[in-house]
Protein backbone atom coordinates (compact mmCIF):
# COMPACT_ATOMS: atom_id res chain seq x y z
CA UNK A 1 0.00 0.00 0.00
CA UNK A 2 2.98 2.47 0.68
CA UNK A 3 4.84 1.43 -2.40
CA UNK A 4 1.49 2.23 -4.17
CA UNK A 5 0.89 5.79 -2.59
CA UNK A 6 4.80 6.54 -2.95
CA UNK A 7 4.15 5.93 -7.08
CA UNK A 8 1.21 8.06 -7.30
CA UNK A 9 3.36 10.46 -5.42
CA UNK A 10 5.89 10.61 -7.79
CA UNK A 11 3.67 10.19 -10.88
CA UNK A 12 2.17 14.01 -9.22
CA UNK A 13 5.46 15.02 -9.31
CA UNK A 14 6.56 14.35 -12.86
CA UNK A 15 3.50 15.34 -13.93
CA UNK A 16 4.00 18.58 -12.13
CA UNK A 17 7.29 19.18 -13.83
CA UNK A 18 5.86 18.31 -17.56
CA UNK A 19 2.72 20.67 -17.00
CA UNK A 20 4.13 23.63 -15.34
CA UNK A 21 7.96 24.02 -14.43
CA UNK A 22 9.21 22.18 -17.79
CA UNK A 23 7.27 25.40 -20.01
CA UNK A 24 8.48 27.98 -17.48
CA UNK A 25 12.11 27.19 -17.89
CA UNK A 26 12.17 26.52 -21.69
CA UNK A 27 9.98 30.04 -22.15
CA UNK A 28 12.96 31.45 -19.68
CA UNK A 29 15.25 29.61 -22.07
CA UNK A 30 13.44 30.73 -25.45
CA UNK A 31 13.09 34.44 -23.94
CA UNK A 32 16.76 34.46 -23.15
CA UNK A 33 17.90 33.06 -26.33
CA UNK A 34 15.99 35.85 -28.82
CA UNK A 35 17.49 38.87 -26.32
CA UNK A 36 21.01 36.53 -27.04
CA UNK A 37 20.50 36.13 -30.84
CA UNK A 38 18.69 39.92 -31.31
CA UNK A 39 21.40 41.39 -29.43
CA UNK A 40 24.39 40.23 -31.37
CA UNK A 41 22.12 40.80 -34.04
CA UNK A 42 22.15 44.72 -33.10
CA UNK A 43 25.65 45.13 -32.64
CA UNK A 44 26.72 43.47 -35.98
CA UNK A 45 24.14 46.04 -38.00
CA UNK A 46 25.96 49.06 -36.20
CA UNK A 47 29.00 47.90 -37.62
CA UNK A 48 27.92 47.67 -40.97
CA UNK A 49 26.19 50.53 -41.28
CA UNK A 50 28.54 52.90 -38.86
CA UNK A 51 26.07 53.32 -36.27
CA UNK A 52 28.04 55.48 -33.17
CA UNK A 53 24.77 54.80 -30.70
CA UNK A 54 21.22 53.07 -30.62
CA UNK A 55 18.07 53.17 -28.16
CA UNK A 56 16.06 50.00 -28.76
CA UNK A 57 12.84 49.08 -27.35
CA UNK A 58 10.68 45.87 -28.40
CA UNK A 59 7.32 45.33 -27.53
CA UNK A 60 5.41 42.00 -27.29
CA UNK A 61 2.00 41.05 -26.00
CA UNK A 62 1.78 44.91 -25.12
CA UNK A 63 4.59 44.65 -22.72
CA UNK A 64 8.10 45.54 -22.95
CA UNK A 65 10.09 42.75 -23.75
CA UNK A 66 13.73 43.88 -24.59
CA UNK A 67 14.95 47.27 -23.93
CA UNK A 68 18.95 48.51 -24.91
CA UNK A 69 21.45 51.18 -24.99
CA UNK A 70 23.95 50.60 -27.45
CA UNK A 71 27.17 52.39 -28.32
CA UNK A 72 29.85 50.92 -31.41
CA UNK A 73 33.01 50.59 -30.31
CA UNK A 74 34.31 51.82 -32.94
CA UNK A 75 33.65 55.46 -31.07
CA UNK A 76 35.66 55.25 -27.98
CA UNK A 77 35.44 58.48 -26.65
CA UNK A 78 31.59 58.09 -26.95
CA UNK A 79 29.85 58.21 -23.76
CA UNK A 80 26.37 56.47 -23.31
CA UNK A 81 24.00 56.25 -20.10
CA UNK A 82 21.32 53.37 -19.97
CA UNK A 83 18.81 55.96 -20.26
CA UNK A 84 20.36 57.76 -23.04
CA UNK A 85 17.67 60.82 -24.45
CA UNK A 86 17.97 60.90 -28.89
CA UNK A 87 16.07 63.36 -30.54
CA UNK A 88 12.68 61.80 -31.79
CA UNK A 89 12.97 64.06 -34.80
CA UNK A 90 9.45 63.48 -36.48
CA UNK A 91 8.43 61.00 -34.42
CA UNK A 92 7.82 63.72 -32.15
CA UNK A 93 4.86 63.76 -34.18
CA UNK A 94 3.65 61.17 -32.98
CA UNK A 95 3.60 61.82 -29.26
CA UNK A 96 1.59 65.48 -30.54
CA UNK A 97 -1.31 63.38 -32.06
CA UNK A 98 -1.61 61.51 -29.01
CA UNK A 99 -1.89 64.39 -26.75
CA UNK A 100 -4.29 66.10 -29.28
CA UNK A 101 -6.77 63.04 -29.42
CA UNK A 102 -6.60 63.03 -25.49
CA UNK A 103 -8.28 66.15 -26.21
CA UNK A 104 -10.45 64.98 -28.51
CA UNK A 105 -11.44 61.78 -26.04
CA UNK A 106 -12.01 64.69 -23.55
CA UNK A 107 -14.34 66.95 -25.57
CA UNK A 108 -11.86 69.82 -25.62
CA UNK A 109 -11.23 69.14 -29.31
CA UNK A 110 -13.74 68.35 -31.87
CA UNK A 111 -11.92 66.39 -34.61
CA UNK A 112 -14.07 68.32 -37.65
CA UNK A 113 -14.03 71.51 -36.52
CA UNK A 114 -12.21 74.55 -38.09
CA UNK A 115 -9.58 75.08 -36.22
CA UNK A 116 -9.32 78.93 -36.22
CA UNK A 117 -12.68 78.44 -33.70
CA UNK A 118 -10.08 77.53 -31.24
CA UNK A 119 -7.17 79.24 -31.85
CA UNK A 120 -6.46 82.55 -29.98
CA UNK A 121 -2.69 83.55 -30.29
CA UNK A 122 -2.39 82.91 -33.45
CA UNK A 123 -4.89 82.00 -36.88
CA UNK A 124 -4.62 80.01 -40.20
CA UNK A 125 -4.55 82.90 -42.90
CA UNK A 126 -7.85 82.38 -44.57
CA UNK A 127 -7.34 82.68 -48.68
CA UNK A 128 -9.61 81.58 -51.29
CA UNK A 129 -8.38 77.35 -50.81
CA UNK A 130 -9.68 77.43 -46.82
CA UNK A 131 -12.94 79.39 -47.62
CA UNK A 132 -14.88 76.65 -48.09
CA UNK A 133 -12.74 73.63 -46.74
CA UNK A 134 -11.21 74.48 -43.41
CA UNK A 135 -8.26 72.99 -41.57
CA UNK A 136 -8.92 70.92 -38.79
CA UNK A 137 -7.37 68.32 -36.27
CA UNK A 138 -8.47 65.69 -38.57
CA UNK A 139 -7.20 66.82 -41.82
CA UNK A 140 -3.74 68.06 -39.92
CA UNK A 141 -2.82 64.48 -38.53
CA UNK A 142 -3.71 62.44 -41.81
CA UNK A 143 -1.67 64.66 -43.85
CA UNK A 144 -4.15 66.32 -45.88
CA UNK A 145 -4.49 69.57 -44.25
CA UNK A 146 -3.45 71.62 -47.36
CA UNK A 147 -0.85 73.59 -44.72
CA UNK A 148 2.70 74.51 -45.78
CA UNK A 149 6.16 74.01 -44.93
CA UNK A 150 6.83 70.71 -45.00
CA UNK A 151 10.34 69.98 -43.22
CA UNK A 152 12.45 71.83 -40.80
CA UNK A 153 16.31 71.53 -41.38
CA UNK A 154 17.18 72.79 -37.16
CA UNK A 155 19.77 75.85 -36.29
CA UNK A 156 22.85 75.13 -35.07
CA UNK A 157 23.48 75.51 -30.97
CA UNK A 158 25.05 78.77 -31.03
CA UNK A 159 22.05 80.89 -33.28
CA UNK A 160 19.52 82.79 -32.25
CA UNK A 161 16.30 80.84 -32.29
CA UNK A 162 12.58 82.35 -33.32
CA UNK A 163 9.30 81.76 -31.45
CA UNK A 164 6.57 79.86 -32.16
CA UNK A 165 5.07 82.58 -33.87
CA UNK A 166 8.28 83.89 -36.25
CA UNK A 167 7.99 80.17 -37.31
CA UNK A 168 4.43 80.13 -38.02
CA UNK A 169 4.46 83.54 -40.00
CA UNK A 170 8.15 82.76 -41.81
CA UNK A 171 9.54 85.72 -39.78
CA UNK A 172 13.62 86.18 -38.99
CA UNK A 173 15.11 84.80 -37.97
CA UNK A 174 12.91 81.40 -38.68
CA UNK A 175 14.38 79.62 -41.34
CA UNK A 176 11.04 78.05 -42.98
CA UNK A 177 8.82 79.63 -44.94
CA UNK A 178 5.15 80.77 -43.40
CA UNK A 179 2.43 77.97 -42.78
CA UNK A 180 -0.02 78.95 -45.19
CA UNK A 181 -2.81 77.04 -46.96
CA UNK A 182 -1.69 75.81 -50.46
CA UNK A 183 -4.47 73.64 -51.73
CA UNK A 184 -7.95 72.89 -50.76
CA UNK A 185 -8.16 70.81 -47.55
CA UNK A 186 -8.66 67.48 -47.43
CA UNK A 187 -8.22 66.89 -51.47
CA UNK A 188 -4.73 65.57 -51.82
CA UNK A 189 -1.79 63.93 -49.44
CA UNK A 190 0.88 66.57 -48.42
CA UNK A 191 3.43 66.25 -45.40
CA UNK A 192 3.66 68.81 -43.51
CA UNK A 193 5.37 69.64 -40.55
CA UNK A 194 4.06 73.54 -40.51
CA UNK A 195 0.88 71.36 -39.62
CA UNK A 196 1.95 70.22 -36.48
CA UNK A 197 2.83 73.72 -35.35
CA UNK A 198 -0.50 74.77 -35.86
CA UNK A 199 -1.40 72.24 -33.26
CA UNK A 200 1.34 72.79 -30.88
CA UNK A 201 -0.44 76.67 -30.93
CA UNK A 202 -3.74 74.84 -30.49
CA UNK A 203 -2.73 72.80 -27.58
CA UNK A 204 -0.90 76.04 -26.11
CA UNK A 205 -4.46 78.22 -26.62
CA UNK A 206 -6.47 75.38 -24.85
CA UNK A 207 -4.43 74.05 -22.09
CA UNK A 208 -3.30 77.56 -21.23
CA UNK A 209 0.03 77.07 -20.50
CA UNK A 210 3.23 75.90 -23.03
CA UNK A 211 3.52 73.28 -24.68
CA UNK A 212 6.13 71.33 -23.27
CA UNK A 213 4.21 71.59 -19.74
CA UNK A 214 1.10 70.91 -21.14
CA UNK A 215 2.68 67.42 -22.74
CA UNK A 216 3.91 66.71 -18.91
CA UNK A 217 0.63 66.66 -18.10
CA UNK A 218 -1.22 65.25 -20.90
CA UNK A 219 1.59 62.51 -22.25
CA UNK A 220 4.21 62.29 -19.50
CA UNK A 221 3.44 61.93 -16.35
CA UNK A 222 0.19 59.60 -17.18
CA UNK A 223 2.93 57.14 -18.90
CA UNK A 224 5.67 57.44 -16.56
CA UNK A 225 8.33 58.62 -19.37
CA UNK A 226 10.92 60.21 -17.34
CA UNK A 227 13.14 60.87 -19.36
CA UNK A 228 11.17 62.54 -22.44
CA UNK A 229 11.17 66.52 -22.54
CA UNK A 230 10.12 68.94 -25.62
CA UNK A 231 12.64 71.74 -25.40
CA UNK A 232 13.77 74.18 -28.16
CA UNK A 233 17.06 74.22 -26.43
CA UNK A 234 18.14 71.81 -23.71
CA UNK A 235 19.22 73.21 -20.10
CA UNK A 236 22.10 72.06 -18.78
CA UNK A 237 20.75 69.67 -15.93
CA UNK A 238 19.69 67.18 -18.92
CA UNK A 239 23.13 67.61 -20.94
CA UNK A 240 24.83 64.58 -19.38
CA UNK A 241 21.69 62.14 -20.53
CA UNK A 242 21.85 63.72 -24.42
CA UNK A 243 23.50 61.42 -27.11
CA UNK A 244 25.52 63.90 -29.90
CA UNK A 245 24.54 63.59 -32.85
CA UNK A 246 26.88 62.24 -36.05
CA UNK A 247 27.06 63.10 -39.81
CA UNK A 248 29.67 60.53 -41.90
CA UNK A 249 31.10 59.48 -38.80
CA UNK A 250 31.93 62.64 -36.99
CA UNK A 251 30.32 64.73 -34.05
CA UNK A 252 27.80 67.30 -34.85
CA UNK A 253 29.85 70.74 -34.32
CA UNK A 254 27.89 71.74 -30.50
CA UNK A 255 26.97 68.40 -30.23
CA UNK A 256 23.57 69.06 -31.50
CA UNK A 257 20.92 71.65 -34.03
CA UNK A 258 17.93 72.26 -31.78
CA UNK A 259 14.65 72.68 -33.02
CA UNK A 260 12.00 74.89 -31.63
CA UNK A 261 9.01 73.41 -33.99
CA UNK A 262 8.65 71.35 -30.88
CA UNK A 263 5.73 69.50 -31.96
CA UNK A 264 7.45 68.44 -35.11
CA UNK A 265 10.32 67.89 -34.25
CA UNK A 266 11.66 68.82 -30.82
CA UNK A 267 11.23 66.13 -28.46
CA UNK A 268 13.98 64.37 -26.92
CA UNK A 269 13.38 60.72 -25.34
CA UNK A 270 14.06 57.08 -25.04
CA UNK A 271 13.10 54.33 -26.85
CA UNK A 272 11.33 52.77 -23.87
CA UNK A 273 9.27 55.96 -23.24
CA UNK A 274 8.47 56.08 -26.87
CA UNK A 275 7.17 52.21 -26.36
CA UNK A 276 5.28 52.97 -23.74
CA UNK A 277 3.51 55.69 -26.33
CA UNK A 278 3.18 52.59 -28.97
CA UNK A 279 2.01 50.18 -26.12
CA UNK A 280 -0.98 52.69 -24.57
CA UNK A 281 -2.17 53.28 -28.22
CA UNK A 282 -2.38 49.97 -28.71
CA UNK A 283 -4.66 49.83 -25.31
CA UNK A 284 -6.69 52.13 -26.35
CA UNK A 285 -7.26 50.44 -29.63
CA UNK A 286 -8.06 46.80 -27.57
CA UNK A 287 -10.66 48.97 -25.44
CA UNK A 288 -8.29 48.61 -22.29
CA UNK A 289 -9.11 50.92 -19.63
CA UNK A 290 -5.63 51.79 -19.14
CA UNK A 291 -5.33 53.46 -22.54
CA UNK A 292 -5.56 57.85 -22.67
CA UNK A 293 -7.89 57.45 -25.90
CA UNK A 294 -11.54 56.07 -26.19
CA UNK A 295 -11.28 53.48 -28.22
CA UNK A 296 -13.29 55.04 -31.13
CA UNK A 297 -10.80 57.91 -30.85
CA UNK A 298 -7.61 54.91 -31.29
CA UNK A 299 -9.80 53.05 -34.02
CA UNK A 300 -10.22 55.91 -36.06
CA UNK A 301 -6.41 56.88 -35.18
CA UNK A 302 -5.05 53.72 -36.72
CA UNK A 303 -7.80 53.78 -39.80
CA UNK A 304 -6.31 54.56 -43.11
CA UNK A 305 -8.20 58.02 -44.10
CA UNK A 306 -9.65 59.13 -47.55
CA UNK A 307 -6.60 60.78 -50.18
CA UNK A 308 -3.57 59.87 -47.41
CA UNK A 309 -1.50 56.65 -46.76
CA UNK A 310 -1.88 58.03 -42.42
CA UNK A 311 -4.12 57.26 -40.40
CA UNK A 312 -4.26 59.95 -37.54
CA UNK A 313 -0.48 60.57 -37.14
CA UNK A 314 0.61 57.20 -38.71
CA UNK A 315 1.11 55.55 -41.51
CA UNK A 316 -1.24 52.71 -41.85
CA UNK A 317 -0.84 49.62 -43.43
CA UNK A 318 -3.14 45.80 -43.65
CA UNK A 319 -5.61 44.70 -42.24
CA UNK A 320 -6.39 42.13 -39.35
CA UNK A 321 -3.18 40.32 -37.90
CA UNK A 322 -1.31 42.22 -40.13
CA UNK A 323 -2.65 45.93 -39.22
CA UNK A 324 0.35 47.94 -38.48
CA UNK A 325 1.14 52.04 -38.04
CA UNK A 326 4.46 53.01 -38.28
CA UNK A 327 6.21 56.73 -38.20
CA UNK A 328 9.91 57.44 -39.42
CA UNK A 329 11.56 60.86 -38.88
CA UNK A 330 15.14 62.38 -39.29
CA UNK A 331 17.09 65.42 -37.73
CA UNK A 332 20.12 66.34 -38.59
CA UNK A 333 22.70 63.85 -36.76
CA UNK A 334 19.57 61.72 -35.78
CA UNK A 335 17.23 59.07 -37.42
CA UNK A 336 13.87 57.02 -35.51
CA UNK A 337 11.27 54.49 -36.32
CA UNK A 338 8.15 53.30 -34.61
CA UNK A 339 6.11 50.54 -35.63
CA UNK A 340 3.51 48.44 -34.21
CA UNK A 341 0.59 46.29 -34.87
CA UNK A 342 -2.36 46.55 -32.64
CA UNK A 343 -4.05 43.36 -32.99
CA UNK A 344 -0.84 41.43 -31.81
CA UNK A 345 0.16 43.60 -29.18
CA UNK A 346 3.75 43.66 -31.24
CA UNK A 347 6.02 46.66 -31.66
CA UNK A 348 9.59 48.18 -31.76
CA UNK A 349 10.72 52.13 -31.53
CA UNK A 350 14.65 52.50 -32.85
CA UNK A 351 16.83 55.32 -32.33
CA UNK A 352 20.21 56.18 -33.76
CA UNK A 353 22.43 59.33 -33.53
CA UNK A 354 23.31 58.49 -37.29
CA UNK A 355 22.25 61.08 -39.74
CA UNK A 356 20.18 60.34 -42.81
CA UNK A 357 20.71 56.37 -41.89
CA UNK A 358 17.20 55.17 -42.35
CA UNK A 359 18.91 51.69 -44.30
CA UNK A 360 20.37 51.15 -40.29
CA UNK A 361 17.34 51.69 -39.06
CA UNK A 362 15.58 49.71 -41.26
CA UNK A 363 17.87 46.76 -40.99
CA UNK A 364 17.43 46.48 -37.13
CA UNK A 365 13.69 46.54 -37.63
CA UNK A 366 13.70 43.77 -39.51
CA UNK A 367 15.99 41.76 -37.40
CA UNK A 368 13.39 42.25 -34.45
CA UNK A 369 10.73 41.56 -37.03
CA UNK A 370 12.49 38.14 -38.08
CA UNK A 371 13.34 37.29 -34.37
CA UNK A 372 9.89 38.11 -32.71
CA UNK A 373 8.02 36.62 -35.48
CA UNK A 374 5.95 39.32 -36.50
CA UNK A 375 3.52 39.33 -39.53
CA UNK A 376 3.68 40.52 -42.60
CA UNK A 377 4.71 44.14 -42.01
CA UNK A 378 7.29 46.42 -43.94
CA UNK A 379 8.93 48.84 -41.88
CA UNK A 380 8.00 52.36 -42.99
CA UNK A 381 9.71 53.38 -46.41
CA UNK A 382 8.11 57.01 -45.55
CA UNK A 383 10.58 60.13 -46.62
CA UNK A 384 9.87 63.41 -45.69
CA UNK A 385 10.23 65.07 -48.54
CA UNK A 386 13.31 67.27 -49.10
CA UNK A 387 13.03 70.64 -51.72
CA UNK A 388 16.95 71.00 -53.37
CA UNK A 389 16.79 74.26 -51.14
CA UNK A 390 17.28 71.80 -48.39
CA UNK A 391 19.60 69.71 -49.33
CA UNK A 392 21.99 72.37 -50.34
CA UNK A 393 21.80 73.79 -46.22
CA UNK A 394 21.84 70.13 -45.03
CA UNK A 395 25.01 69.41 -47.41
CA UNK A 396 26.64 72.88 -46.29
CA UNK A 397 25.67 71.87 -42.60
CA UNK A 398 26.71 68.77 -43.20
CA UNK A 399 30.43 69.28 -44.09
CA UNK A 400 30.90 71.81 -41.26
CA UNK A 401 29.59 68.56 -38.86
CA UNK A 402 31.77 66.71 -40.78
CA UNK A 403 34.76 69.17 -40.04
CA UNK A 404 33.53 69.73 -36.81
CA UNK A 405 34.24 73.31 -36.78
CA UNK A 406 31.88 76.98 -36.28
CA UNK A 407 30.10 78.31 -39.29
CA UNK A 408 32.18 80.68 -41.21
CA UNK A 409 30.98 84.01 -42.64
CA UNK A 410 30.62 83.01 -45.51
CA UNK A 411 28.94 80.20 -44.78
CA UNK A 412 26.73 81.59 -42.70
CA UNK A 413 25.97 84.13 -45.75
CA UNK A 414 25.55 81.18 -48.35
CA UNK A 415 22.83 79.29 -45.67
CA UNK A 416 20.90 82.47 -45.50
CA UNK A 417 20.74 83.39 -48.63
CA UNK A 418 19.39 79.66 -49.79
CA UNK A 419 16.83 79.27 -47.00
CA UNK A 420 15.48 83.00 -47.84
CA UNK A 421 15.31 81.63 -51.36
CA UNK A 422 13.23 78.57 -49.89
CA UNK A 423 10.25 80.92 -48.68
CA UNK A 424 7.66 82.24 -50.70
CA UNK A 425 8.61 84.37 -53.86
CA UNK A 426 6.27 85.88 -55.98
CA UNK A 427 7.13 83.30 -59.23
CA UNK A 428 6.78 80.56 -57.61
CA UNK A 429 3.13 81.43 -56.72
CA UNK A 430 2.23 82.79 -59.94
CA UNK A 431 3.25 79.03 -61.41
CA UNK A 432 0.90 77.21 -58.95
CA UNK A 433 -1.90 79.70 -59.73
CA UNK A 434 -1.40 79.62 -63.68
CA UNK A 435 -1.36 75.56 -62.86
CA UNK A 436 -4.94 75.60 -61.74
CA UNK A 437 -6.27 78.33 -64.28
CA UNK A 438 -4.79 76.26 -66.92
CA UNK A 439 -7.19 73.08 -66.19
CA UNK A 440 -10.19 75.68 -67.47
CA UNK A 441 -10.05 75.17 -70.78
CA UNK A 442 -11.90 78.30 -71.31
CA UNK A 443 -9.08 80.49 -69.13
CA UNK A 444 -6.09 82.61 -70.67
CA UNK A 445 -2.36 82.66 -68.98
CA UNK A 446 -1.02 85.73 -69.38
CA UNK A 447 2.62 85.53 -70.83
CA UNK A 448 4.09 88.58 -71.60
CA UNK A 449 2.57 92.09 -70.01
CA UNK A 450 -0.71 92.99 -71.16
CA UNK A 451 -1.97 96.16 -71.43
CA UNK A 452 -4.08 98.98 -72.90
CA UNK A 453 -2.61 102.76 -73.22
CA UNK A 454 -4.78 104.51 -74.77
CA UNK A 455 -2.73 107.97 -74.72
CA UNK A 456 0.67 107.01 -75.68
CA UNK A 457 3.29 109.68 -76.44
CA UNK A 458 5.86 108.96 -79.22
CA UNK A 459 8.40 111.62 -79.71
CA UNK A 460 9.49 110.27 -82.98
CA UNK A 461 7.32 108.08 -85.02
CA UNK A 462 9.64 108.46 -88.21
CA UNK A 463 7.58 109.85 -90.92
CA UNK A 464 10.60 108.88 -93.27
CA UNK A 465 10.10 105.09 -92.75
CA UNK A 466 6.25 104.81 -92.83
CA UNK A 467 6.21 107.42 -95.53
CA UNK A 468 4.64 105.31 -98.48
CA UNK A 469 2.28 104.06 -96.14
CA UNK A 470 0.35 106.78 -94.76
CA UNK A 471 -2.71 108.60 -96.07
CA UNK A 472 -2.55 111.14 -98.19
CA UNK A 473 -2.23 114.56 -97.06
CA UNK A 474 -1.50 113.02 -93.17
CA UNK A 475 1.04 113.10 -90.98
CA UNK A 476 2.18 110.85 -88.09
CA UNK A 477 1.15 112.13 -84.82
CA UNK A 478 3.21 111.83 -81.66
CA UNK A 479 0.24 111.07 -79.58
CA UNK A 480 -1.51 107.58 -80.38
CA UNK A 481 -2.77 103.99 -79.04
CA UNK A 482 -0.63 101.36 -77.90
CA UNK A 483 -1.57 97.89 -76.89
CA UNK A 484 -0.37 94.53 -76.33
CA UNK A 485 -1.76 90.88 -75.95
CA UNK A 486 0.36 88.43 -74.78
CA UNK A 487 -0.78 84.67 -73.88
CA UNK A 488 0.64 81.37 -73.08
CA UNK A 489 -0.76 77.60 -72.94
CA UNK A 490 0.54 73.99 -72.00
CA UNK A 491 1.61 71.94 -74.56
CA UNK A 492 3.46 69.18 -72.31
CA UNK A 493 3.84 69.45 -69.03
CA UNK A 494 6.17 67.45 -66.22
CA UNK A 495 7.61 65.70 -69.58
CA UNK A 496 7.95 62.11 -68.95
CA UNK A 497 7.50 62.84 -65.24
CA UNK A 498 10.26 65.12 -65.51
CA UNK A 499 9.94 68.91 -64.38
CA UNK A 500 10.30 69.96 -67.61
CA UNK A 501 7.33 71.65 -69.20
CA UNK A 502 6.38 72.27 -72.85
CA UNK A 503 4.31 75.84 -73.87
CA UNK A 504 3.38 77.74 -77.13
CA UNK A 505 3.06 81.73 -76.22
CA UNK A 506 1.53 84.21 -78.93
CA UNK A 507 1.98 87.77 -78.24
CA UNK A 508 0.51 91.00 -80.57
CA UNK A 509 1.42 94.64 -80.23
CA UNK A 510 -0.41 97.30 -81.84
CA UNK A 511 0.50 101.02 -82.41
CA UNK A 512 -2.55 102.91 -83.69
CA UNK A 513 -2.86 106.61 -85.28
CA UNK A 514 -6.46 106.72 -83.41
CA UNK A 515 -6.08 110.51 -83.03
CA UNK A 516 -5.14 111.07 -86.75
CA UNK A 517 -7.72 112.04 -89.31
CA UNK A 518 -7.72 108.47 -91.03
CA UNK A 519 -6.71 106.58 -87.73
CA UNK A 520 -4.98 104.06 -89.17
CA UNK A 521 -2.44 101.21 -87.64
CA UNK A 522 0.71 102.29 -87.86
CA UNK A 523 2.46 98.77 -87.00
CA UNK A 524 1.07 95.88 -85.88
CA UNK A 525 3.89 93.61 -84.16
CA UNK A 526 3.26 89.52 -84.18
CA UNK A 527 5.29 87.04 -82.39
CA UNK A 528 4.42 83.13 -81.91
CA UNK A 529 7.21 81.24 -79.67
CA UNK A 530 7.76 77.79 -78.43
CA UNK A 531 10.12 77.30 -74.81
CA UNK A 532 10.68 74.91 -72.25
CA UNK A 533 10.85 76.01 -68.63
CA UNK A 534 12.55 73.71 -66.00
CA UNK A 535 12.14 74.99 -62.33
CA UNK A 536 15.57 74.08 -61.32
CA UNK A 537 15.05 75.54 -57.61
CA UNK A 538 12.30 77.24 -55.76
CA UNK A 539 13.70 80.13 -56.68
CA UNK A 540 15.72 79.77 -59.84
CA UNK A 541 14.06 78.79 -63.24
CA UNK A 542 15.39 78.24 -66.49
CA UNK A 543 13.55 78.73 -70.23
CA UNK A 544 15.14 77.81 -73.56
CA UNK A 545 12.87 79.38 -76.38
CA UNK A 546 12.64 79.91 -80.21
CA UNK A 547 10.94 82.70 -81.67
CA UNK A 548 9.22 84.05 -84.66
CA UNK A 549 9.35 87.98 -84.87
CA UNK A 550 7.55 90.26 -87.25
CA UNK A 551 6.31 93.93 -87.92
CA UNK A 552 3.80 92.18 -90.68
CA UNK A 553 4.49 94.89 -93.35
CA UNK A 554 5.42 93.55 -96.79
CA UNK A 555 8.15 94.80 -99.34
CA UNK A 556 10.68 97.21 -97.93
CA UNK A 557 8.78 97.75 -94.92
CA UNK A 558 8.99 94.20 -93.95
CA UNK A 559 11.03 93.43 -90.51
CA UNK A 560 11.28 89.66 -89.49
CA UNK A 561 13.49 87.95 -87.18
CA UNK A 562 13.98 84.33 -85.85
CA UNK A 563 15.98 84.12 -82.43
CA UNK A 564 16.39 80.82 -80.14
CA UNK A 565 17.33 82.96 -76.27
CA UNK A 566 17.84 81.16 -73.13
CA UNK A 567 16.44 83.13 -69.61
CA UNK A 568 17.49 82.61 -65.85
CA UNK A 569 14.70 83.93 -63.67
CA UNK A 570 15.44 84.53 -60.21
CA UNK A 571 12.56 85.50 -57.56
CA UNK A 572 13.41 86.44 -53.70
CA UNK A 573 10.72 87.41 -51.58
CA UNK A 574 9.23 90.17 -52.93
CA UNK A 575 11.65 90.91 -55.94
CA UNK A 576 12.33 88.86 -59.89
CA UNK A 577 15.22 89.28 -62.11
CA UNK A 578 15.30 87.88 -65.34
CA UNK A 579 18.85 87.24 -67.24
CA UNK A 580 18.36 86.57 -70.88
CA UNK A 581 20.50 85.93 -73.79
Amino acid sequence: MFKEKLHQSCLRIILLFCTIIFPVVCFAYQSNSNENFLDKKIRLIMLKHNIPAASIAVINRNHLAFVRTYKNPNYPKLKIKSNAMFQAASASKVVTALASLRLVSEGKLNLDEDINNKLRSWKIPVNHFARNKKVTVHNILNMTSGLSAHRFVGYPTNTKLPSLQQILEGQPPANSEPVLVRFIPGTKYFYSSGGFLVLQQLIQDVMHTKFSIAMEELIFRPLDMQHSLYAAKVHKLFTGNIVPGFVNGAKVSGGWYNYPELASNGLWATSKDLAKVVINIMQSYQGKSSGLLSQNIAKQMLTKQKNTPYGLGFIVEGQGKNLSFTKSGQNFGYVSMIAGLPNTGKGAVVMINSNNNLAGVRAIMRAIEKKYQWPQVKPSTEKEPQDKETKFVLSVLGKVGLNNQQLTPEQKKFIKKIQKAAKKNPYSERTKQEAKVEQNPFANVFFHPNYILPFYYTQSPADNIYGNTIPEQQTLRNLEFKAQFSFKVPLWRKILQSKISLYAAYTQLIYWQLYASSAYFRESDYQPELFVDYPLFNWNTWRLGAVHQSNGRGGNMERTWNRIYIESIFSFNNWMMLIKS
